[in-house]
């Protein structure tokens, strides 16, 4: 989304034409390097969605106090942050919820004439917002609700004008993506340039509409239970437990005043528990981590509930003595600002560019590379499309290419007019669309031309030919090409070793599975990956740098065992024993059930001829074989 916003460009389904061109403003302020600003616009919206909060929050309760540290509580927690702090649509979102709390408590406190005025405001924002993200539907009701419930036989300030205002905010945005399509620039998902691609894109019929994405619906019986154990889980990280006990109270609180317990029980639910079983997606370390993005508007309920308690709180100390004491209540804020500094400060970080610039460092003249990923696509759009890096590199995503509207615009731009007509009539003979492999074509044309193609992941076998790992990416090599020896790839994985070294890298480096998002951690294990393959080539040849490569690989993922069972391995078979059993153990520490490193144990003591404990060692291997 930043490359878009920078570019002008269009975003995957529904477009939001509304951040792209807020952003694209914001990338003119003169200030640090046009990504940087992207970043910028998000922590400006979340800090505007706590300034709202806290006015919201101090009014619904009549105790400032407590109503700033419960918004600041919301701005320092785990995914609320991490929102603020890239650039995702997530924090311009959050920024219109917020909106439109403040909105209902402004309505509810207003004169019959100034109820106009609000319901003005509200409704533009609620029109902004739907043209932003579609989820802002999900707090009509609670909103609908609220207004029933505290309207109380006053009037509503209701007009048809109002209601045209939000039919034109919510509509105008969505006119970008036809009148920029039409233009046919880079970036251009969907080409909405007519009334079907327009619709289809909008409504995001390519994902399905109404539903996340193509992977809702496909889990199993129970899958529900477990994402809401998931959020539950997530719900309890965002907050310290006294937090969570003091928003429990303030539960109990609200059944006096049951338009604050509807509000702010229905933004938690609808957008946590309720998203959770709307969503179904697969218990799978990358679909929770997208979905966790969504639940950040369920936390500004629990922020809301927590304000109810503070405030009771609030009202006790200042009928004591210590009355003046009362403002050092936000000071609360303070212990989750650095209970999640680590985890959410960026200072310093720039994993994701490093890994992509220096894949195209690494790419030869004319080369296509296969970017698998929304992470690494993003990369690349922004070091291709925004800083001009390797325009002579076409970048492919295969997931797209079953979409005609990119197989197009790459096959016209990137391999020509007569690509796009053989592509063309393949697909006439093909029995069914789907039996014709889009990457496979892909491959046969770059074959054919002489152009060497690469990945950023794993392929596999193809057809035609298979891909061999070289650092950050893998080469293809097609069926008639013949292999490199082992000697050959000893001496390439010296060059890619010392190309690795030298290459930049700038910010932690170090997996955590318990402070990084996966994203992070996808771009750690690429280098990892790269380091693990590199001294798998040069162990034949040159085994003292695949000990140094291994060592790298293990400083990037200390927690692993497989690194230091291969350095077992390694000394091993240079006779150094104690430093091998060392490294075993090790390994077992972190892994106990790793049947390979009970397997090196086994020939460890073997070699040196102790039998005994080799054949204890076996049967504890021999035993893990026979569990599932």
């Amino acid at each position: 989304m930043m490359s878009n916003a920078i570019i002008l460009g269009i975003g995957h389904p529904p477009g939001y034409p509304l951040y792209i061109m807020l952003g694209h403003l914001w990338s003119y302020l003169p200030i640090g390097e046009v990504g940087y600003r992207i970043n910028l616009f998000s922590a400006f919206s979340l800090s505007a969605a706590v300034g709202c909060l806290s006015v919201a929050f101090g009014r619904a309760v009549k105790a400032p106090a407590a109503g700033v540290t419960a918004a600041l509580l919301f701005g320092f927690s785990y995914t609320p942050w991490r929102q603020g702090v890239g650039a995702e649509v997530f924090a311009l979102h959050i920024l219109f919820v917020s909106a439109l709390i403040l909105g209902c408590i402004l309505w509810r406190d207003a004169s019959d004439r100034g109820r106009r005025k609000v319901i003005y405001f509200g409704f533009a924002v609620f029109g902004l917002a739907a043209a932003h993200h579609h989820t802002i539907i999900f707090m009509v009701p609670g909103c609908f609700m609220w207004f029933l419930i505290t309207r109380q036989g006053r009037a509503w300030g209701l007009t048809w004008t109002a209601l045209a205002l939000t039919l034109v905010l919510g509509l105008a945005p969505y006119s970008y993506l036809y009148f920029r399509a039409k233009q046919q620039k880079p970036l251009n998902w969907g080409n909405p340039c007519n009334y079907r691609l327009f619709m289809d894109h909008v409504l995001r019929r390519g994902y399905g509409t109404g539903k996340l994405n193509p992977a809702s619906g496909t889990v199993e019986r129970g899958g529900g239970a477990q994402a809401i154990g998931f959020f539950a889980s997530l719900v309890r990280n965002q907050f310290p437990f006294p937090l969570i006990l003091i928003a429990v109270g303030g539960v109990l609180l609200s059944l006096r005043q049951p338009a604050l317990l509807w509000l702010y029980g229905w933004t938690f639910f609808i957008n946590g528990p309720g998203f959770a079983l709307y969503s179904d997606q697969p218990p799978v370390e990358f679909f929770m981590d997208m979905v966790e993005r969504f639940y950040c508007i369920s936390y500004m309920g629990v922020a809301g509930f927590i304000s109810l308690g503070l405030a009771w709180l609030e009202e006790g100390w200042r009928q004591s003595r210590w009355a003046r004491a009362v403002w050092l209540m936000p000071c609360l804020a303070l212990y989750s600002l650095l209970m999640n500094w680590n985890a959410c400060s960026q200072r310093g970080q720039y994993q994701p560019y490093d890994h992509m610039l220096a894949i195209c460092r690494y790419l030869p003249k004319d080369a296509v590379i296969l970017i698998d990923g929304d992470l690494p696509a993003g990369e690349w759009d922004y070091l291709h499309y925004v800083q001009g890096h390797r325009p002579d590199v076409l970048g492919v995503f295969p997931g797209l290419l079953a979409a005609p509207w990119y197989r197009n615009m790459w096959m016209r731009d990137g391999l020509g007019e007569a690509c796009d007509q053989r592509f063309q009539e393949a697909l006439k003979t093909a029995k069914k669309p789907a039996e014709l492999k889009h990457t496979q074509f892909l491959l046969d044309e770059c074959r054919a031309r002489n152009i060497p193609v690469y990945t950023t992941s794993v392929f596999g076998e193809t057809k035609e030919g298979h891909f061999i790992p070289e650092g950050l990416v893998f080469r293809y090599l097609s069926k008639d090409e013949i292999p490199p020896t082992p000697e050959e790839r000893a001496e390439k994985a010296k060059e890619i070793l010392e190309f690795l070294d030298s290459s930049q890298r700038r910010g932690n480096y170090r997996m955590d599975l318990r402070l990084q998002p996966f994203w992070l951690r996808y771009v750690i294990g690429a280098w990892v990956r790269a380091y693990r393959s590199t001294a798998s080539d040069l162990y034949p040849k040159y085994p003292e740098l695949a000990e140094r490569a291994l060592r790298k690989a293990m400083e990037m993922d200390p927690y692993s065992g497989k690194d230091r069972v291969n350095l077992a391995l390694l000394s091993m078979d240079e006779r150094r024993w104690e430093q091998a059993e060392q490294l075993l153990d090790e390994a077992l520490l972190l892994e106990p059930e790793m049947p390979l490193a009970l397997a090196a144990k086994v020939d460890l003591y073997r070699s040196q001829g102790r039998l005994e404990e080799a054949a204890a060692w076996n049967e504890r291997l021999e035993e893990r074989k026979r569990r599932p």
